[in-house]
């Protein structure tokens, strides 16, 4: 677990967002851990706060807690829009 979580934390260096596949995709094919065993390592880093987590389930990624991209990449924007002057009576 240690080698695989050491090649996670300088995967991560320099990049805006990494993710699972990203850590996958360094491994010849036929050679690379399970999906399950990467997400384990990438749960633990983030448990000891040297990684971050943004997003949930496919579109998750992550970040590294001193990139200088890290207000970017863990932005979100919710707007709530109000219909002023609705009348359902009329059509436009």
């Amino acid at each position: 677990m240690k080698n695989i979580s050491e090649l996670v934390l300088s995967l991560v260096q320099g990049r805006k967002r990494l993710t699972t596949k990203d850590v996958l995709d360094v491994f010849p094919p036929g050679q690379a851990p399970s999906r399950q065993y990467v997400n384990k390592v990438i749960a633990e880093l983030v448990r000891q706060k040297k990684l971050i987590k943004g997003g949930s389930t496919r579109g998750a990624f992550y970040v590294d807690p001193k990139n200088e991209h890290l207000a970017t990449a863990l932005t979100k924007v919710h707007i709530r829009l109000t219909n002023k002057d609705l009348k359902e009576h009329e059509v436009l």
